[in-house]
């Protein structure tokens, strides 16, 4: 039992160093800035426009405005705009680096195992190019791992706390992309595959796990709809981007037909396999297994 103890304190203390590390990157990154990537214009100009206008002003011109709205908060602390941004991003990188040496965790709990995740995790080169920028995927990610590593806790005990900081995680995450919110849903599957428990209590968890997350979820929108943002309304706005993609998909025109004829049976035989193809993608998108 000692031993547990002290493997498990050796592995909290590499988890605040590989934080410590991190955050040291990148402030090293917001001491030495470069050139603004394309999508930083975009939101330093929402977060100005909420700054000047108003949260209202600045969801009329980006709906999706919960990285910019935090920009805009942080700077009232008396930084600039694009510091700002850097904090936030620099914070959750932090958070990400946590939760995923802590998810290496629960795999297993060796000492060695624990610095290479840190290791990896610290040197992985996409990430890191990503330090120097402004975005909104960063947040996302950190908040999805963090709901990730309490969903696994609480798989281990069914703790009720670990729960709610899953829900609360990825309801925070969807500010910044509301993907997020299939995640909420779509993880919860896994209680329905957990053998440790026979198949009704599986069943009864994930109800109960489904009408807690209902309830979290409904919270958070009349919470949001209080401040008068129609949350309802600008998910519907995002679910319309989505509306051309799907329609190509399931009725694809006669030149991406041909083009995925080619793709498959070749230049010769694409001319006479179009209608097989076309019956294909419509079977496979409207099969019950996708």
């Amino acid at each position: 039992m000692e031993v547990d103890n002290n493997n498990r304190f050796s592995s909290l203390d590499l988890r605040l160093l590989a934080v410590g590390i991190s955050l040291l990157v990148s402030f090293f990154i917001i001491l030495n800035p470069s050139l603004p990537n394309d999508d930083a214009y975009t939101y330093i100009r929402i977060a100005e426009i909420t700054l000047s206008d108003g949260v209202g002003a600045a969801i009329q011109y980006y709906p999706w405005a919960g990285y910019s709205l935090l920009i805009a908060l942080i700077s009232k602390l008396g930084v600039d705009l694009t510091i700002s941004a850097h904090l936030i991003n620099a914070f959750f990188f932090s958070v990400l680096v946590y939760s995923f040496i802590s998810i290496v965790n629960l795999v297993s709990s060796s000492k060695s195992v624990t610095v290479l995740a840190a290791i990896c995790i610290l040197l992985y080169p996409p990430l890191n190019e990503l330090r120097s920028d402004v975005i909104r995927d960063i947040a996302m990610w950190a908040l999805t791992l963090f709901a990730l590593w309490q969903f696994l806790l609480f798989i281990q005990s069914y703790r009720l706390a670990n729960f709610l900081c899953f829900c609360l995680s990825l309801i925070l995450a969807s500010f910044f992309r509301p993907e997020a919110i299939a995640y909420l849903f779509s993880l919860q599957f896994a209680l329905l595959f957990d053998n440790r428990h026979p198949k009704k209590i599986q069943v009864k968890t994930f109800l109960k796990s489904n009408a807690i997350t209902g309830l979290c979820l409904t919270l958070v929108i009349l919470l949001v709809q209080f401040f008068g943002i129609d949350i309802i309304s600008i998910s519907k706005e995002f679910i319309a981007t989505y509306k051309p993609f799907i329609s190509s998909t399931l009725t694809p025109s006669e030149a991406e037909s041909s083009s995925l004829s080619s793709g498959i049976f070749g230049e010769y035989a694409s001319s006479y396999s179009g209608q097989i193809t076309v019956k294909a993608v419509c079977c496979c998108s409207n099969s019950k297994y996708i």
